[in-house]
């Protein structure tokens, strides 16, 4: 969810390293539609593959391991640069 995810991903993150919120701030301005365009290709295509292939009962599995997999990805994308 790009409305409260992102910005508590960039917040707890950035805090969590020690930097103030102007440097949170900044982050997470410079790198914000890079992530989003992230979140779209990588959660539309999951989305619809699980609602159309996946059955019921698993759902809430595959949700999970979509998300350890998103999480790892977000986290490689946020490091990238060192954290910078």
């Amino acid at each position: 969810n790009p409305i409260a995810y992102l910005p508590v991903f960039y917040i707890f993150n950035g805090l969590i390293r020690g930097r103030n919120l102007e440097e949170i701030r900044l982050k997470a301005h410079m790198e914000y539609w890079t992530t989003l365009t992230y979140i779209w290709k990588v959660w539309v295509p999951i989305s619809v593959i699980q609602f159309a292939l996946v059955p019921e009962r698993h759902l809430v599995l595959s949700t999970a391991l979509a998300n350890l997999g998103w999480n790892m990805m977000l986290s490689l994308l946020y490091n990238q640069r060192g954290g910078q």
